[in-house]
């Protein structure tokens, strides 16, 4: 197997696509944040705008642990900075389908049902199915 700077051969021709945790992400977001307000931001600064413990929140931007309510912590840091917590919880940024199932979820439906996901794509049923004529 010939290697290119370490990488074996077959891998050569696929992207390299790194992957942001959780962790990642939280330290993205503050640094994003800090360069919206033009300062500098610590995580102390940072776990106080969110209303967190700061010895917590520098564990969960170490990677140490994660919160144990991931949820609640993505929308506070969503309510104070507009970074959306979609994007902090999964590393995408779905626009208000986050949203619109996160307050389905609060009246007690379903997240999304075939007929939302119909009407928000516009799609009949049997399209989405797969039996188109």
């Amino acid at each position: 197997m010939s290697e290119a700077r370490g990488i074996p051969s077959q891998a050569t021709d696929m992207p390299i696509v790194p992957e942001f945790e959780f962790f990642d992400r939280l330290r993205k977001a503050r640094t994003a944040y800090a360069q919206l307000a033009q300062k500098r931001i610590t995580q102390r600064q940072f776990a106080e705008l969110i209303g967190v413990p700061e010895k917590a929140y520098e564990n969960w931007e170490s990677g140490y642990n994660k919160p144990e309510d991931i949820v609640a912590v993505a929308e506070s840091i969503e309510a104070a900075t507009r970074i959306p917590a979609s994007w902090l919880l999964t590393g995408r940024y779905e626009g208000d389908a986050y949203r619109f199932s996160r307050e389905h979820e609060a009246a007690g439906q379903e997240a999304f049902s075939g007929a939302d996901i119909d009407s928000l794509l516009d799609v009949a049923p049997a399209q989405r199915a797969g039996n188109v004529a």
